[in-house]
C-alpha cells in the first residue's frame, strides 16, 4: 500500500499494552550577560516520535514485515505512519472532495501543521490518504475541510493523523510469544521537513557510480540512496542500496580531500574488493546529485578512489580520497633523508616509464605463496629484481595484484616468486606482468635504473629526520 509514492505502514499498532509519545522541542538556553537567561527556539514545527508494538500471528506476517523494514533501504528513508491519536470526528459528507468534522480546533492546528495529511479508515473499506488544502468554520460548531483528492466520506468513516516518519533505530526488537508468533516493537520520528517533498514530488538524490578496471575490462556498480531504483540516469539504472555518505571535505593544502562512505556489508558489494588478498585493486568511486523524479540534470559532487574498507558490524565504512588529494598526514610530504621519498615509476617525480621496465610472463605452476613464471625476457635477471615490485594478472573483477616479497636469479627463464599473498582467481598458463621494485637506495638509483638525476633522497645523510614547523608560543608576563 503506497501513498504519494511511498509506503503506508499497513499493521494495527497494539496500543494497549505499549503506548508512547514524544514530543520535542528545539529549545536551548542562551546566558547573556549577568541577567536573565534567554530561551529561545530555532526549528519551525515540534518533532513527534512514537514506539508501539506490532502482533504477528504467523509466518506469512513475520516474513511481510520483514520485507516491509528491508525495502525501506535504511533507517533515514521515510514512510507514511498512521498515527494513533485521531484527527478529528466526522460528522457528514458534502462533496467527494469536502465534509464537515465536529468543533473548531482543527482549524488553528491547520495553520500550524507543515502537512496536514489524515488517513481515512472504514470497516470493509480500502483504507486512503488525503491531505487538507482549505479549513472553514462553519459557524453553527462545525469545520468544513477541503481535501485535495477525491475521498467520498460521511459520518461512517474514522480520520486518524497521517505521518511521515523514519524508523528510529537500525536494530530490530522481537518478542518470541510462540511457534511463528511475534511481537515486533517499532519506533519512528517525524520527519517534518520533507513533506514539502511528498507535495511536490521532487526530493534530491544521490547517485553512487564506483567502478575497478579500465576499458573493455572495467565493471561498473550504479547504486542510489534513493528508496526506489533509478531508471534511465543518463542512459543508467542505479539500484537502490542502503549507501549513505558524510561531508565532503576540501581544503586548500590538498592533503585532506575525501568523504566517508557507510554501505551494508552483501557479498555483491564492490567494497569487498578492497579486503586484501581478494583483489588488492583500485575501487573507484563517483558521487552525484539530481532531482527526483526529473533527473535530467546531474551535478557531480565528488569523484575520487577508496582507500580503505573497515567493518562495523554489518556495515562497511569506506574512507574515499579525492583525485589529486593526498592522505592525512600530521608531518610534511618531504623528509630529510637518504632513501628516496618518491615512487617508482611515478612519471611526475620519479619519471621513469613504467612500460620500458615491466615484463609479460606466463604462470606455470602455482604453490600457496610461490608462484613459478616464465618468460624470454627474463634472461639473465639477478635475484631480488622484482623484489618489493609487484605481479598483476587478471581483468575485471578476477585482476589481482600482489606484492612480490623475493625470488632468486633466473634459471631456464624462470623465475620462482614469492608473493605476499596467494592469488585466488587465476591459475597456470594465466599472462602475467611483473613490474621491478625499488628500495629507494642511491645506489639501486644508479645501478639498476641509471635514475639518479631524479634521485627524491638526500644521499650524504647519516640518517632521516622528519623536518616539522611547531607552534611559537604566545610570551606573556607570567606569574610574579
Amino acid at each position: 500500500m503506497t501513498y504519494r509514492d511511498r509506503p503506508v505502514f499497513p499493521w494495527s499498532l497494539d496500543w494497549q499494552t505499549s503506548q508512547e509519545g514524544r514530543f520535542e522541542f528545539e529549545q536551548r538556553e542562551v546566558a547573556a550577560g549577568f541577567g536573565a537567561e534567554l530561551i529561545y527556539s530555532d526549528q519551525e514545527r515540534v518533532v513527534r516520535a512514537w514506539t508501539g508494538r506490532v502482533w504477528l500471528d504467523d509466518l506469512d506476517q513475520i516474513e511481510a514485515f520483514d520485507a516491509f523494514t528491508a525495502a525501506l533501504q535504511g533507517r533515514l528513508i521515510g514512510f507514511w505512519f498512521p498515527a494513533p491519536q485521531a484527527a478529528f470526528e466526522i460528522v457528514s459528507g458534502v462533496s467527494g472532495q469536502q465534509c464537515d468534522i465536529a468543533g473548531e480546533g482543527f482549524a488553528a492546528r491547520f495553520d500550524d501543521e507543515a502537512g496536514a495529511y489524515v488517513w481515512l479508515t472504514k470497516d470493509g473499506q480500502t483504507p486512503r490518504g488525503a491531505k487538507v488544502v482549505a479549513v472553514a468554520l462553519n459557524g453553527d460548531g462545525t469545520t468544513r475541510l477541503t481535501f485535495e483528492e477525491a475521498v467520498a466520506v460521511d459520518g461512517t468513516w474514522q480520520a486518524w493523523d497521517l505521518a511521515y516518519v523514519r524508523l528510529a533505530d537500525d536494530a530490530e526488537e522481537a518478542e518470541f510469544i510462540a511457534e511463528q508468533r511475534q511481537v515486533r516493537r517499532v519506533q519512528v520520528v517525524e520527519l517534518p521537513l520533507d513533506y514539502a517533498e511528498t507535495e511536490t514530488g521532487t526530493r534530491p538524490v544521490f547517485l553512487y557510480h564506483l567502478w575497478v578496471g579500465e576499458g573493455e575490462a572495467q565493471v561498473n556498480w550504479y547504486w542510489t540512496s534513493f528508496a526506489l531504483d533509478l531508471e534511465n540516469v543518463n542512459g543508467q539504472t542505479y539500484l537502490a542500496r542502503r549507501i549513505t555518505h558524510g561531508s565532503i571535505q576540501y581544503d586548500t593544502t590538498g592533503v585532506r580531500q575525501g568523504v566517508q562512505i557507510e554501505v551494508e556489508r552483501a557479498d555483491d558489494s564492490p567494497f569487498a574488493l578492497l579486503f586484501p588478498p581478494y583483489g588488492c585493486q583500485p575501487l573507484n568511486l563517483e558521487i552525484q546529485t539530481a532531482e527526483y523524479p526529473d533527473l535530467g540534470t546531474v551535478a557531480t559532487l565528488f569523484r575520487g578512489v577508496v582507500a580503505s574498507v573497515q567493518a562495523d558490524g554489518k556495515s562497511l565504512r569506506a574512507r574515499c580520497n579525492a583525485l589529486g588529494g593526498g592522505a592525512q598526514s600530521s608531518v610534511p610530504a618531504f623528509y630529510f633523508s637518504a632513501r628516496c621519498q618518491y615512487r617508482v615509476f611515478d612519471i611526475g617525480t620519479c619519471g621513469l616509464a613504467r612500460v620500458a621496465w615491466q615484463n609479460t610472463v606466463r604462470i606455470t605452476a602455482l604453490n600457496g605463496r610461490n608462484v613459478t613464471v616464465v618468460g624470454a625476457s627474463l634472461t639473465g635477471l639477478p635475484g631480488n629484481w622484482f623484489a618489493e615490485g609487484w605481479l598483476e594478472v587478471g581483468s575485471g573483477l578476477s585482476r589481482e595484484v600482489r606484492l612480490i616479497l623475493k625470488h632468486p636469479p633466473e634459471s631456464g627463464t624462470t623465475l620462482v616468486l614469492t608473493l605476499n599473498a596467494p592469488l585466488r582467481f587465476n591459475g597456470v598458463d594465466a599472462t602475467a606482468v611483473l613490474v621491478p621494485g625499488c628500495d629507494g637506495r642511491w645506489v639501486t638509483c644508479e645501478s639498476k635504473f641509471d635514475n639518479t638525476g631524479n634521485y627524491g633522497g638526500h644521499r650524504f645523510a647519516l640518517r632521516n629526520l622528519a623536518i616539522k614547523a611547531l607552534d611559537i608560543p604566545q610570551i606573556n608576563g607570567g606569574k610574579k
